[in-house]
Formats: structure tokens, sequence, C-alpha cells
């Protein structure tokens, strides 16, 4: 997914994918290993909250990883928000036909515009959020077929 994102009044332009628990972060031609590890779920009586990411750099792998599924991809064609945030765009519209990694929607989460790809190629079926609209992680965005 590519992120454009702000730290201390600079803005930055990053290309990331996740292969297990890890995260590849590409920035300015260099390139960050980065290791989530998940705090302990809460009790179902607790409301939602994010998940906490403890992050750990690590050298480069010396090999180039084949990319992984899309982290937005649900079961039969839906496509799910990859974190909380806000839908700042919605790119395409219904019945429309979409290819493989085509941008579907931007979001704006902790004040990073991430884009959602389409998982697959297909057909847009339904439109599930709307501009302005809030998003937990695991939301269903939109159906393709």
């Amino acid at each position: 997914m590519k992120h454009k994102i702000e730290y201390q009044g600079k803005s930055y332009h990053l290309e990331s994918h996740s292969e297990g628990d890890q995260i590849i972060v590409e920035c300015a031609g260099e390139r960050y290993v980065v290791t989530a590890q998940r705090a302990a779920p809460l009790p179902s009586t607790a409301p939602p909250a994010a998940p906490a990411h403890h992050p750990t750099a690590t050298a480069p792998p010396q090999s180039s990883p084949s990319p992984s599924p899309s982290p937005t991809a649900g079961g039969a064609g839906q496509v799910l928000a990859p974190m909380n945030g806000v839908i700042k765009k919605i790119h395409v519209s219904q019945s429309q036909a979409v290819a493989n990694q085509e941008l579907l929607i931007s979001m704006e989460a902790m004040k990073m515009e991430i884009d959602v790809p389409a998982p697959q190629a297909g057909s847009v079926t339904a439109i599930h959020v709307a501009e302005g609209g809030t998003v937990e992680q695991g939301d269903q965005l939109i159906t393709l077929a």
C-alpha cells in the first residue's frame, strides 16, 4: 500500500506490505522491516480498541520478498478496512469494472493517507461506506464480484 505521512512538518511518501508479522516499509530509497507484536485481546464486554503495535526495526532481508496477499481482502470479494480511519475519497462507482490493485478508496488514519487497492480484478457490486464516514479495522468497504 502507498501512504503519505507528515512528520515534524515534512511530507513523506511510503510504500508498505506485510509478510506474516512483519511489515516492509520503503521510504526515500531506504527499506525497513518492522515486526509488529499485538497485545492480548480485550474481553468481549470492553469496547473495541485499536490493536497495540510495538515496532522493532531489523536489518533488511538480502533478497527481495514476493508480495503477500492484500491485508484488505476479505472472503468472497470483500474489501475490508486495513485500520480505523476516515473515508476521504471513493475512487470507484457501483457496477464499475476494476483491475487487480486498482485504487478503490483513500482513507486517513493517524494523520496518514492510506490507499485501499482492489485485491482482485472484478466489478464493484456494492459500496458500503460514504466519503467522510468513519470505519474500524475489518469493516467492509466494498464488495467485488
